[in-house]
C-alpha cells in the first residue's frame, strides 16, 4: 500500500473500506435512508413528467400540474440535501501512503482490527482441498491470495458484447 500513488484506484478502494469501518452503524443507517429517499424523489419527479408527456393530465387540471412540480422538485432538492449531509466528507488515506505508520497501526492492533485491515486490501483468499494421503499443510501450494489490484476470479469477464452475442 505504501507504493501507491494517490490517485491509485486500490488506494481509494482501501480508504472507501477504511472509512465504512470507521463510520458508525447509525451513521451507515442515516446515509441509507438519505440515498432510498433521493432516489425515491427522482423516481416521483421522472413519473410526473412520463405522466405529463404521455398526456395523463388533462387541460383543466393545468392549474394544479404546477404546483405537483415544484412539489416534487422540493422533495428531491431536499432529498439531495440529505444526501449530501449524510456524505462521509473526507477520505483520510494518509495513513495508507506510509511504510512506518502502517507497521504501527498493524503492531497495535488487535486480532479483530487486524483481519479488517486485512479485507480493505484482499479481494478473496481459496485455500485448495488437501490430496488425499498428504499431511503436511503446503501454504505455497494450497493457497492462493488475490488482491484488490488483480481481476476477480469469481466474477466472469464478460463484456456487453459477448453478452448481446450470447442473446
Amino acid at each position: 500500500m505504501n507504493t501507491a500513488q494517490p490517485d491509485d484506484p486500490v488506494l481509494q478502494i482501501a480508504a472507501e473500506r477504511w472509512a465504512g469501518l470507521q463510520q458508525e452503524p447509525a451513521d451507515a443507517e442515516r446515509m441509507a435512508k438519505a440515498v432510498s429517499a433521493l432516489k425515491a424523489a427522482e423516481a416521483g419527479v421522472e413519473r410526473l413528467a412520463k405522466q405529463q408527456s404521455d398526456g395523463f393530465f388533462d387541460p383543466s387540471f393545468g392549474t394544479h400540474l404546477p404546483r405537483l412540480q415544484v412539489e416534487a422538485r422540493a422533495v428531491q432538492a431536499k432529498a439531495q440535501k440529505e444526501v449530501a449531509e449524510a456524505t462521509p466528507k473526507q477520505l483520510d488515506v494518509s495513513f495508507l501512503m506510509e511504510d512506518a505508520t502502517i507497521r504501527a497501526a498493524w503492531e497495535e492492533a488487535a486480532l479483530p482490527l487486524r483481519r479488517d485491515l486485512l479485507r480493505l486490501v484482499l479481494r478473496r483468499v481459496v485455500v485448495t482441498k488437501v490430496r488425499r494421503g498428504y499431511n503436511v499443510f503446503d501454504g505455497d501450494e494450497r493457497v492462493e491470495i488475490h488482491w484488490l489490484d488483480s481481476p476477480d476470479p469469481g466474477v466472469s469477464a464478460l463484456t456487453p458484447e459477448d453478452l448481446e452475442q450470447a442473446a
